[in-house]
């Protein structure tokens, strides 16, 4: 933007900014510390004048105050939202109400002030705002003598100033940049900093490597006075476990090399989900203990769900045993009130197995996958090991709904297009029908008692009657994934 549009004639800039406006308003929303201030709620970018008196509000708060320090990123920026509210307020009044409703603000959380006004003033969350309305917020985010808002509102014939007005401070205020992410902003090389580049042409990973082991031997003189040997070795860096109890409904078996866990089988006599997964995951710092405690599961270049917390919940009547070696957990499983093996987890090596055990038609359906456990990356321990994975997913899925174990061609196997496979077929009970309305509740009469005997199906039987032929379609090898 600088070479094409900053560095030009100043009289030229407006005219190549609205030309680029969507490349720009998408750099400035992925790149930069001071993001388009224009957004929907359900996510569009679009201009101020597009937005509703309520929506620029929202945005303005969000961008402007920094919810997990319950502070403004500066006073005169609450200032601009206040007065904002009031030309809201005179805007959609009709006729006067007792006192103002910049008021209650004072009372509120600056999250919630937007509700406050649609409120009071419904008609602020469908009206657009008027081009003065817009011309007036724009006022107020140039004002001078107060600090820049952290966001860009239009674009004209000052945006090469605004954008860069003001733009050293972020780097030493992150919590004020959005999504605290350091790649927006940038740092001003001062003569401290040039005091030390010595080299013409450094590499930046030589930089950045430099720093990074130049640190590490301050914090090692400092903390033991350069003597490695004196430095703990912990499994991985995170706060030490704590000791939890849990309720006497829990019945638990302690010994030297296994953990038991007897869940009651009252549902309103399971442990609390924290304290429970604290207790599984025991007192000391293991790879269970950093896969329960891990927000995040490193899966390819992403972070997704840790959704081993959602398995591990207590259940009625699940047993969970934890085989350990030196007081380290090797195994987990889980087994079902019914008496059956559901999930098992397997560690050897700094690899884990994990097991989901499904009854099948004819079978016991089973879906292996594997993780990787890396202690060092402590944001992300845990990282999942795509190997031949969706494969493997198709077969479980395809073995748990589909009967075709008397199939002269399995169709998992199947490999040519042209080959015909042929359903086993199903009879329908009246127990299936009054099973599936009670499932769904469905309780007219005409579904589960008739006087003649005769029972009508719903409509949405059908899922259930079609499904093992429409999945042994789907999963078959030549179509699904």
């Amino acid at each position: 933007m600088y070479d094409t549009v900053l560095n030009q004639p100043r009289e030229k800039h407006e005219k190549l900014l609205l030309a680029n406006k969507d490349k720009i308003i998408s750099r400035l929303n992925n790149d930069y510390m001071r993001p388009w201030f224009g957004r929907k709620t359900d996510g569009r970018v679009v201009d101020l004048e597009e937005m509703t008196y309520t929506e620029v509000i929202g945005r303005a708060v969000e961008l402007m105050y920094i919810q997990h320090q319950r502070q403004w990123t500066h006073e005169s920026q609450r200032t601009i939202v206040i007065e904002f509210v009031e030309r809201c307020e005179c805007r959609m009044s009709r006729h006067v109400l007792g006192a103002p409703i910049t008021v209650m603000l004072g009372d509120i959380d600056p999250s919630e002030y937007a509700d406050l006004v649609s409120n009071v003033y419904p008609e602020a969350a469908t009206a657009t705002l008027l081009s003065e309305d817009a011309e007036f917020f724009k006022m107020l985010c140039k004002r001078r003598r107060q600090k820049p808002p952290m966001f860009m509102v239009d674009i004209g014939k000052d945006f090469g100033t605004l954008i860069q007005k003001d733009s050293i401070w972020p780097s030493e205020h992150l919590d004020a940049v959005v999504d605290q992410d350091p790649q927006r902003v940038g740092i001003q090389q001062g003569p401290v900093a040039a005091r030390y580049s010595t080299v013409v042409d450094e590499p930046v990973k030589t930089i950045l490597d430099t720093i990074y082991h130049k640190h590490i031997a301050a914090l090692k003189e400092r903390l033991y006075g350069g003597d490695e040997s004196s430095i703990p070795v912990v499994e991985y860096l995170c706060a030490d476990p704590v000791a939890v109890d849990l309720p006497g409904s829990v019945t638990v078996r302690y010994s030297e090399s296994e953990r038991v866990f007897v869940l009651p089988e009252d549902t309103d006599k399971l442990p609390d989900t924290e304290v429970w997964l604290q207790a599984v995951a025991g007192p000391c710092k293991s790879w269970l203990q950093a896969w329960l405690a891990a927000p995040v599961v490193l899966h390819g270049t992403k972070y997704t769900e840790n959704k081993l917390r959602r398995l591990l919940r207590s259940r009625p009547g699940r047993t969970v045993s934890i085989r350990m070696i030196d007081g380290i957990p090797q195994t987990l499983q889980i087994v079902g009130a019914n008496g059956q093996l559901e999930f098992k987890l397997e560690h050897s090596n700094g690899a884990i197995t994990q097991s989901f055990f499904q009854p099948a038609v004819d079978r016991v359906a089973t879906l292996r996958q594997r993780f990787a456990y890396t202690p060092a990356t402590p944001l992300t321990p845990i990282a999942y090991l795509e190997e031949n994975d969706a494969e493997c997913i198709r077969r479980f899925i395809a073995v748990t709904w589909v009967d075709n174990s008397d199939e002269a061609t399995k169709f998992q196997e199947v490999t040519d297009p042209s080959v015909i496979l042929h359903s086993n077929g199903i009879t329908i009970t009246k127990n299936h029908i009054r099973a599936f309305c009670q499932s769904i509740g469905n309780y007219s009469q005409c579904y589960t008692y008739r006087l003649d005997g005769e029972l009508f199906a719903p409509l949405d039987f059908f899922i259930i009657a079609g499904s093992p032929n429409i999945l042994q379609f789907l999963y078959s090898t030549v179509v699904g994934d």
